[in-house]
């Protein structure tokens, strides 16, 4: 099997044909003895008008589809064939670009594409009765964007690979007591006012950003979080934590949420 590119002008007979539609760029896969793979071909041609209009996505799909082609071909399996056998192929195929040879290893996120890649060609056959049934398991669960819940279906063989804040650590106590009263309130290490500092408005940031270290509320909680939303002190002065509901419309996913907020960080406040 050999992945090529429809050209237009290397086809110089094409011009006395009707139009084939068939996008310049388009992949298509041929097999060894340069016959077309027909079912592979169809979907491909089928991806501008659902949902993939970028030729680049084109080619890494069909890349992707090609070497689960291949795949199958030494198993002797057919890309569309008997459902049992194509979920053994998920299986196995699993363990061989995740946990076989390390030259053929794929990372997290290229396994998720090449997933993706190959249940939207088994959508596309199932949805064309090419098959029964589909080689993957679902789970569907409820977002809600805009206030309205839409029902989403995550394929279970995707890995969860890492989120870019992933990286993100824990400020130890002593550095993060420095970060709030030197880097924000403008202090110097040992308490007193830093004459260097250019910041403006630094008692409201430092006392801003230890209710945000004491309360656990994301960036855009307490960024929009009103003031008259906050709970109120203790009048006796006494220490320990206050509840401080979260409203719906900032919080993440808009489900609605309590957390926990030090006295200590609502006095200065």
């Amino acid at each position: 099997m050999r992945l090529y590119h429809f050209d237009p002008a290397a086809c110089a007979d094409l011009a006395a044909l009707p139009p084939v539609g068939i996008h310049a760029g388009m992949p298509f896969v041929l097999d060894d003895h340069g016959r077309p793979a027909g079912e592979l071909n169809r979907w491909l041609r089928s991806l501008p008008t659902s949902g993939v209009p970028a030729p680049n996505s084109w080619n890494a799909y069909a890349a992707d589809l090609l070497a689960w082609l291949r795949f199958l071909g030494q198993r002797r399996i057919g890309l569309i064939d008997d459902v049992v056998a194509l979920r053994c192929a998920v299986a196995a195929y699993h363990a061989d670009r995740r946990m076989g040879d390390l030259d053929r290893r794929l990372a997290p996120s290229s396994w998720n594409r090449a997933v993706a890649a190959i249940a939207r060609f088994y959508d596309w056959a199932h949805a064309e009765n090419l098959i029964d049934a589909l080689p993957f398991d679902y789970r569907t669960y409820l977002v809600r964007t805009d206030g309205s819940p839409r029902v989403r279906r995550r394929n279970l063989a995707k890995e969860r690979d890492g989120r870019p804040y992933a990286t993100i650590r824990w400020l130890e106590t002593d550095y993060l007591e420095l970060f709030l009263s030197a880097g924000l309130g403008g202090r110097l290490p040992d308490g007193g006012a830093d004459p260097a500092f250019r910041g403006r408005e630094a008692a409201r940031n430092a006392a801003v950003g230890r209710l945000a270290a004491g309360s656990g509320m994301r960036s855009q909680e307490f960024s929009h979080l009103l003031v008259w939303e906050l709970p109120s002190p203790p009048l006796d002065g006494e220490t320990g934590i206050v509840a401080l509901p979260l409203p719906a419309a900032i919080t993440k996913g808009t489900k609605a949420r309590t957390t926990w907020v030090p006295t200590e960080a609502l006095g200065g406040l």
